[in-house]
């Protein structure tokens, strides 16, 4: 076989490669760095779960049955089910408002802070630390997980309003509160894959504008996207300061987006894509 036969066949092999490759956060390119930092903070997540699952539990339960006294099931009104659910879960109840330890924090730094740094990098950039401080600075886990307390809680006094329309035994209000989805594993996946993309592609945008790359494209994953997923990767290349179709100007565009943004100095054809 020639040497141009062998150099075209590893050309064709490279290009059926690229061409079968995951796509979007999932690419090797962006998972090397993306999937390790995703598993990092899932761990950290749901571990703060876990403690929040366990002080709720010790919060609660010792005022169930007073509280069912005080609200007997009456199935003609499910208004009293939010009214039960409020009272035993109020809103101010300090286990759904305590703050994440010091080790869960520094976990959490560290993984963003190794991504972001991973990121910077990617594009040919040594910024990432300076770029980490400033994201932490406005996205700290603290902030964070006061988000998260602030849906759990309301979805919480949910969950036991509907055990106490569907019976409100001491029994069902444990059980409502122990097989919380809000508390699950599932949920800590989630916010993590949300927490890594946008630190993720925020910190390639930045740089990206820093180095002076003034085009982007939306790379959509290959496993199942959705519609406003396709519809922002078939636009193109578009201006760095435009926003994609859906109305967002990098990934993530949905909860559980693994899209990813890529960029380009549209000046010649001969600029490099990042």
């Amino acid at each position: 076989m020639s040497l141009r036969a062998i150099t075209d066949a590893a050309n064709d092999l490279a290009a059926l490669l690229e061409a079968t490759a995951p796509k979007g956060l999932k690419h090797p390119r962006h998972a090397v760095s993306v999937a390790p930092a995703r598993r990092s903070i899932e761990v950290v997540i749901a571990h703060y779960f876990y403690r929040q699952r366990k002080a709720v539990l010790a919060a609660v339960k010792p005022h169930i049955e007073r509280q069912l006294i005080l609200h007997p099931t009456v199935k003609e009104s499910s208004a009293n089910g939010k009214t039960f659910a409020r009272t035993l879960l109020p809103s101010s109840l300090h286990p759904l408002q305590f703050s994440a330890t010091a080790g869960e924090t520094s976990e959490y730094n560290d993984a963003i802070t190794e991504l972001i740094g991973a990121a910077a990098k990617s594009l040919g950039s040594t910024a990432g630390e300076d770029l980490a401080s400033t994201y932490l600075r406005e996205n700290s886990l603290s902030k964070l997980t006061g988000g998260l307390n602030a849906t759990t809680t309301e979805r919480l006094q949910d969950a036991l309003a509907t055990a106490w329309d569907e019976g409100g035994s001491y029994d069902q209000m444990v059980a409502a509160i122990q097989d919380f989805d809000g508390f699950s594993e599932q949920r800590a996946g989630l916010v993590a894959q949300q927490e890594t993309s946008e630190a993720y592609n925020s910190a390639r945008q930045s740089i990206a504008a820093s180095l002076g790359y003034n085009e982007k494209s939306s790379e959509v994953e290959s496993d199942n996207p959705c519609e406003d997923c396709i519809e922002n990767a078939d636009e193109g290349w578009i201006d760095s300061d435009a926003e994609f179709p859906n109305g967002g100007d990098a990934p993530p565009f949905h909860v559980n987006c693994q899209c990813a943004v890529n960029f380009r100095k549209a000046i010649d054809s001969d600029d490099e894509e990042e």
